[in-house]
């Protein structure tokens, strides 16, 4: 009672439909049997270390994992010139700068380095299982291939891991292709161009493949040899203790294949640097703020792997006249006295051009009038939103003393009609103050 298997519990977790391999499996393979405290114990272990996935700091350096001390420190200066937020203004500038840095710490520490090349993961991410605690890592010798290089390999593909080790099948090659990194940046749009979409054409920095590998990451016209520590599958079957677990081979960083000539211009990563251009199609109505995701844009997969994605974040500059606050535009219109008191005709400039608008007599200063429809258009409809016109009085400035008197005289005329009492407009307003 209490009895549990690990094997049992990850088949659980990936589904019937590999029931005959699981049996496969375990018919050939000596199983383990655990109790229920080291299975759960084991468990959060397996769960934990898929949070320690970083990406491989040589790669992030763009070295080969021979490279010296000096190499390492040389290839350093070079990135930091190149991507310090104080010499680049670009905005994943200071993302950058933190990985080379996070990826120098890592390689210039030789205890640093040497437990990453034996497990895969930072030591300082690992918590109490970090180079200098308790946890033995003389077992993951780096020659072996045994390691946690991609802690996301163990659950995404065990199903494939089963299947091979089951039928014992060396002869195909894990690809290990991974999907190249997604690119984030800015894009400035002007106001009109966000209203009516438009097409730009933009210019980014992003990891393309390798001109002189093709990507692959070898000399031309030299092959490559299978892995002798997995036999070409990418996987290695890893014993520690209790558990038993699949993971990507670390000689060959799971691809199955050993590259005997790494590209001279790459250094074998089968990619090189380069700013390219992209064309964007931005739709009508993006609003400011939104992000937009071109697919496939980002930098060049690896081994083969699909690139990542280019994501966009949208910036509009102000307009002159109009402003634009969630579905509406809004816009200030000057009227005269004579229009605010009497009514009239008055021009107002939309996104389609100017139109006349009536206006009622007696319309209060900064009123607002709606014209349903002459709005910027919504993006989760086929609809406009309206544009709000906020009435503005414009009232003379340096007035002749004939102005003045015929003030005065229009003053004492609305006293006598009664239509504009100040005295009546204040005792009304008291009452009414005070009425609750």
């Amino acid at each position: 009672m209490g009895i549990c298997l690990l094997y049992r519990a990850v088949y659980m977790s990936i589904g019937s439909k590999y029931h005959k391999c699981y049996r496969n499996f375990m018919a050939l393979n000596k199983l383990t049997v655990i109790t229920h405290h080291n299975l759960h114990s084991n468990i959060r272990n397996l769960h934990s270390s898929a949070a320690l996935r970083i990406k491989d700091p040589y790669s992030v350096l763009g070295i080969p994992r021979t490279a010296s001390v000096m190499e390492i420190k040389k290839k350093f200066r070079e990135l930091a010139k190149k991507y310090h937020p104080d010499l680049n203004s670009s905005p994943d500038a200071k993302q950058k700068m933190a990985e080379i840095t996070s990826a120098y710490d890592i390689l210039s520490d030789p205890q640093k380095k040497k437990f990453y090349d034996q497990t895969g993961v930072a030591s300082d991410d690992v918590g109490g299982h970090g180079a200098n605690s308790g946890f033995d890592t003389s077992g993951f010798d780096a020659a072996s291939g045994f390691g946690f290089g991609d802690s996301s390999f163990m659950f995404s593909d065990f199903a494939e891991m089963f299947s091979r080790m089951a039928s014992g099948d060396t002869s195909s090659s894990f690809s290990g292709a991974t999907r190249g990194d997604d690119i984030q940046t800015e894009i400035t749009l002007k106001f009109m161009e966000a209203i009516r979409g438009c097409s730009k054409c933009i210019r980014i920095p992003a990891k393309i493949a390798c001109d002189d590998c093709n990507g692959l990451g070898r000399q031309p016209g030299t092959g490559v040899s299978t892995c002798k520590i997995c036999n070409g599958t990418g996987v290695q079957r890893m014993e520690r203790g209790p558990i038993i677990i699949g993971v990507p081979c670390r000689s060959c960083s799971g691809s199955g294949q050993i590259v005997t000539h790494p590209c001279r211009a790459c250094g074998g990563t089968g990619e090189r640097a380069q700013t390219k251009s992209v064309q964007v199609d931005v739709p009508p109505g993006v609003r400011q703020g939104m992000q937009m995701r071109i697919p496939n844009q980002g930098h060049v997969g690896r081994r083969g792997g699909k690139p990542g994605h280019l994501f966009l974040n949208i910036n509009i500059e102000p307009h002159s006249h109009f402003r634009w606050i969630d579905d509406n535009i809004h816009v200030d219109v000057p009227i005269t006295l004579k229009q605010c008191l009497l009514g009239g005709t008055i021009s107002v400039p939309t996104l389609d051009g100017v139109v006349e608008m009536q206006i009622l007599p007696s319309s209060q200063p900064n009123s607002v009038k709606t014209l349903k429809g002459r709005g910027p258009p919504k993006m989760d409809s086929n609809t406009n939103g309206n544009l709000l016109v906020h009435l503005q009085l414009q009232l003379p400035v340096n007035m002749s003393e004939k102005q003045k008197q015929l003030i005065i005289e229009f003053d004492n005329l609305c006293e006598e009609s009664g239509t504009c009492d100040e005295r009546a407009w204040k005792n009304s307003k008291k009452k009414s103050f005070f009425s609750f």
